[in-house]
């Protein structure tokens, strides 16, 4: 979720080392989605759609997401990086939660979360964490810090993501 330099890493990857995989990336901006496609060459796997952001009421503050994500992701992936929409104070990219939602219990996968750094971002983690423990879901996390901080969360089949 949210298009910019890891989009370009991962289609390079996809292109490259994972022949069998597939990127879909969700961006809000359709100008932003059209300039990004004239500069940058991408990999034929990786798919951009745009689903603008709208805000919602979460436990009562306002809280940018994607609009009709559940229409636009239909499938489950191993990797979910969530770098967007453009964060909230409170319960920012919240969008992560009502996917998880529907995760079943033999889904392994690894979800990076940028900007953990933010109260926003944190108040999500936790959200998350309660529905796995309402899917009695064991996960591994990890906190890596630098000028910003990114939680990484991941199941067993995924859990030296954890350890790096």
């Amino acid at each position: 979720m949210g298009l910019g330099e890891s989009t370009k890493f991962i289609s390079s990857y996809l292109e490259y080392y994972l022949t069998d995989s597939k990127q879909i990336v969700i961006e809000k901006d359709k100008n932003w989605k059209n300039l990004f496609e004239e500069r940058y060459t991408i990999s034929k796997k990786t798919k951009i759609i745009v689903c603008p952001s709208e805000i919602v009421n979460v436990k009562g503050f306002e809280t940018n997401v994607y609009q009709n994500l559940d229409m636009a992701v239909t499938e489950k992936f191993d990797f979910y990086l969530v770098d967007g929409p453009n964060g909230s104070y409170h319960y920012s990219r919240y969008d992560i939660v009502k996917l998880a939602s529907n995760f079943e219990t033999e889904d392994q996968f690894i979800i990076m979360i940028d900007d953990y750094d933010r109260q926003g971002e944190r108040e999500t983690v936790m959200d998350l964490r309660f529905v796995f423990k309402q899917q009695n879901r064991k996960v591994y996390e990890n906190i890596y810090k630098g000028n910003k901080s990114v939680i990484v969360i991941a199941t067993e089949k995924y859990k030296l993501a954890t350890s790096l």
